[in-house]
């Protein structure tokens, strides 16, 4: 009878052996280790695009390219059970979005780098976030969610940069230390109750824009910028070079600031963040533009550059050896 038990376990173990290990065989082991170094997928289309590891300091790095996932809600977000460990986020050139609900909740996050390749940011981002102090939007984002960054609650001053056209709804609700916002004349829509509750907001904006048109209809306390920035100088085109010229431009604006991306050598064509260029040949008819936060431009006095000089000497002759002499050559 025991024998027959013991032959009954071996044959049953080899069974489950056969049902066991093919199965194991299809688990994806990068996966499960992935969770347990927190290191997470967080593309769009789960391809690996872009990726996310949270370090034991509590710094969480993104990188790759593309868009970052948009979650449906705060409970999915692939971090969600390490949110309070938190503390700085740094999202590396190449990732263009900041996903739906990405850092809702994340108490104790303090610093955030966003670089100049997002361009938008999702609903609910930044919700909660109640020890982040300030933030700088990079020129490039051109929208701002819903509730983006509602209940921030030590968030005391932001500059919208000159890309961004909307702020949705909700987006600085209950942002109660928030007491200056600076909004450019390039904002043509804003959401209802985008800064509810924000009592000791002001906002600083252009004559005539939208978000001045907005401030009154909300009763929120407004700053006028009118004044373009001062250009001190331009150095740089003074003396004869044989390969290059580099234009400096120094410049200041003491109410809004000067923009992100500040400095057009075209004529407002494009614009830069660098207060200098470099010309490798003479060139007519330069137009510098430089910008405020709000959209208040100053433009430059036309700039020729025409002492680029990289043509050699020409030699047209050599004389003082033509004839006989019993003593020297002058050449």
């Amino acid at each position: 009878m025991k024998k027959n038990k013991i032959v009954a376990l071996i044959v049953l173990g080899v069974i489950l052996l056969q049902i066991v290990i093919p199965s194991l065989a299809d688990i994806d082991w990068n996966v499960v280790f992935a969770e347990e170094i927190n290191t997470w997928d967080i593309s769009q289309n789960g391809d690996g695009s872009v990726m996310a590891t949270l370090s034991d300091d509590g710094t969480l790095t993104i990188s790759g390219n593309g868009e970052m996932k948009f979650w449906n809600s705060s409970y999915v977000v692939a971090w969600d059970s390490n949110r309070k460990n938190i503390k700085n986020v740094i999202i590396n050139n190449g990732v263009t979005s900041i996903g739906n609900f990405a850092f809702h909740g994340c108490e104790n996050l303090i610093n955030i780098t966003i670089p100049d390749s997002v361009t938008s940011i999702g609903l609910c981002a930044f919700e909660g976030c109640s020890s982040l102090t300030n933030i700088t939007i990079p020129n490039g984002v051109t929208s701002i969610g819903f509730c983006a960054f509602y209940n921030c609650t030590s968030l005391t001053s932001i500059t919208i940069p000159n890309s961004v056209t909307s702020i949705g709804k909700h987006a600085f609700e209950d942002c109660r230390s928030l007491t200056n916002i600076t909004i450019p004349n390039n904002v043509t829509s804003i959401g209802d109750y985008a800064f509810n509750k924000c009592d000791s907001l002001s906002v600083l904006c252009k004559r005539n824009s939208y978000a001045e048109q907005y401030a009154k209809e909300n009763n929120i306390k407004y700053v006028i910028d009118d004044s373009v920035p001062t250009i001190k100088n331009v150095t740089g085109n003074e003396k004869w070079t044989k390969d290059k010229v580099t234009l400096t431009v120094n410049a200041e604006d003491s109410l809004s600031g000067l923009a992100t991306e500040a400095y057009s050598f075209d004529n407002g064509q494009t614009w830069q963040k660098e207060n200098a260029k470099t010309y490798t040949e003479n060139t007519q008819g330069v137009i510098i533009k430089v910008r405020d936060a709000v959209g208040n431009v100053a433009t430059s006095s036309v700039i020729n550059i025409n002492k680029i000089d990289n043509q050699a000497p020409t030699i047209k002759n050599v004389t003082g050896n033509e004839k006989w002499t019993k003593d020297k050559v002058i050449l």
